[in-house]
């Protein structure tokens, strides 16, 4: 029954351990069962499966079981929609760990098991993994299908709290960047595997990069704590206050053809890019205020700016001649994304809202997503996908939501993805999604701390 599992890719969620691998001047193999300075720790894996011929063995295409607990020395894990549960203790002092660990599996009800309900690990064991079959009772004749996961791989790119991983952004063909905040960004070409470095050293202008803005597969626009850098393939340019840039952090960029939108920590700026025209526009000219944490250009031409208390719209027809109206709306946002129907859609510490051309209105939408199971209270990152549907980036965990609207019914279907149902587990869990992004193929991206995750969903 047991057995020793090779290729897979495991979190072991035992942040101590990490940390304490993460410190030692010494690389050891991070202890599982061997000393780590003073530290000692211990993993396996307990993978939950349907027992189709109730052979009391796993045998390749049995259907995994997620949502069963284990019990080992007085902690707990269940088994994802992967059907598993990966366990881990650590001891401060290495002496204080007990010889063996019993795994004792928790059976759901109307389930039984074909194996032992419990298993004994040695702790001087590295990376054991035990099978527990299960099969229905009468009273649950079928086990419910779970839905199609998705087929994610992993990049770690980024460092905790060293150089978090901040934004995507994919070209036309397919080229994925991806920024850092103290790292630059980083580029993966169409078919490779072998991700480009870009930092101050190459032509950025700061290596805090907040944000990533394609224009085409040749034009792309990066803001950073430091100014703006555009990079057409071959060469940068940077842009900064001495060109007449706004002095503070820029925290987005818009392309409105040949203009180019900054929002910044004092304000909007425009750069004429046929002229090299620049102007800027602060709480004096009409803006909600200065901090502004995003700017978007919507299909119908006006132009969005997300301030820390309210939503500015300015309307600027004869740009850049003339002089824009301004508009305020009461929303505190933090990403906005303009929906196929050209409805733009605002994330923020209240939820979800967006806005309604025909009413001139932000409506809320938090009310509609609750009644379709919709249950983030911080929503983060937001994108939209192929078939009008919406994808929400969680402020809280590593959880993206998907909605999907019937456009018979015009009825909404919730689906949660997370590490227990799909999600592969991120090395920080309870950081936030901070950005999402559709390659042309459909396939998602997803941005945590440290993580780059692509996915292709089977839908």
């Amino acid at each position: 029954m047991e057995k020793k599992r090779e290729g897979s890719f495991i979190f072991v969620r035992w942040k101590s351990l990490l940390l304490c691998c993460l410190m030692l001047p010494v690389l050891q193999a991070c202890g599982f069962g061997k000393v780590l300075g003073e530290f000692c720790g211990w993993d396996a894996t307990a993978i939950t499966f349907m027992d189709k011929n109730q052979n009391g063995k796993y045998n390749p295409g049995e259907q995994p079981l997620p949502n069963v607990t284990f019990i080992f020395n007085g902690e707990t894990d269940t088994s994802d929609w992967n059907g598993e549960a990966h366990l881990g203790l650590s001891w401060p002092n290495c002496g204080d760990e007990p010889a063996s660990i019993s795994i004792i599996a928790n059976v759901p009800a109307g389930y039984a098991l074909t194996t032992p309900s419990s298993v004994t690990s040695s702790t001087s064991s590295k990376g054991d993994v035990f099978y527990f079959g299960f099969i229905t009772k009468p009273s649950m004749p079928t086990v419910t299908p779970r839905h199609p996961g998705p087929f994610c791989t992993i990049y770690r790119l980024g460092k905790a709290n060293y150089y978090d991983l901040t934004d995507v952004a994919i070209t036309p063909n397919d080229t994925i960047w991806v920024s850092s905040f103290n790292a630059g960004v980083f580029m993966l070409a169409p078919n490779s595997s072998d991700w480009v470095h870009y930092t101050e050293s190459q032509g950025l202008v700061n290596n805090q990069v907040r944000s990533i803005t394609v224009e085409s597969d040749t034009s792309i626009w990066f803001a950073t704590s430091g100014g703006a850098s555009h990079f057409n393939g071959r060469t940068w340019k940077s842009y900064t206050s001495a060109d007449g840039l706004l002095p503070k952090d820029v925290t987005r960029i818009a392309i409105d053809n040949n203009l180019i939108w900054f929002s910044t920590y004092a304000g909007a700026s425009v750069l004429d890019i046929t002229t090299g025209a620049w102007r800027s526009f602060t709480a004096s000219d009409g803006l909600s205020d200065d901090f502004l944490q995003s700017v978007a250009v919507a299909k119908d031409g006006s132009i969005w700016f997300a301030g820390m208390e309210n939503l500015s719209r300015m309307q600027w027809p004869d740009r850049p001649a003339g002089t824009p109206t301004w508009s305020q709306y009461p929303y505190k946002a933090e990403n906005i994304a303009e929906g196929p129907d050209k409805t733009l859609w605002f994330a923020g510490f209240s939820g979800i809202e967006y806005f309604n051309p025909q009413t001139d209105s932000l409506q809320d939408y938090t009310d509609a997503l609750a009644k379709t199971g919709f249950v983030e209270a911080d929503p983060h990152s937001l994108a939209f996908g192929r078939d009008d549907t919406l994808w929400i980036g969680s402020g809280t965990s590593n959880t993206i939501f998907y909605l999907l609207k019937d456009s018979s019914s015009q009825t909404m279907t919730t689906r949660y993805y997370d590490n227990l149902n799909g999600l592969p587990q991120q090395a920080t869990p309870d950081d936030k999604v901070s950005a999402l992004g559709f390659a042309p193929n459909g396939s998602l991206w997803m941005i945590t701390q440290e993580d780059a995750t692509h996915c292709i969903f089977n839908e």
